[in-house]
């Protein structure tokens, strides 16, 4: 089973770096956005940007800072997710 990448724009962002690191796509042609998660998760599919809010750090198009709070994010709905 290949991986599946959990990004604010998947498809986007393999195009952009996954290129660089290597020809061949290690995540076949899938992926999820973290709205989706957070859509799910709260089960309002509608609700697709609410998840921005739970980001730590700043997000201002640096891509570095905008991958952390991203993590940061994601990391707080799988927590939310759980219950704990």
């Amino acid at each position: 089973m290949a991986a599946v990448p959990v990004q604010a724009g998947p498809r986007r962002r393999w195009h952009v770096y996954g290129l660089a690191a290597s020809p061949a796509n290690p995540f076949g042609h899938s992926g999820r956005r973290i709205g989706d998660f957070w859509a799910g998760l709260n089960r309002d599919w509608g609700d697709t940007q609410g998840w921005k809010r739970l980001r730590k750090t700043a997000h201002h198009h640096n891509p570095v800072n905008d991958a952390m709070g991203n993590a940061e994010a994601f990391e707080e709905i799988l927590r939310l997710a759980k219950g704990s």
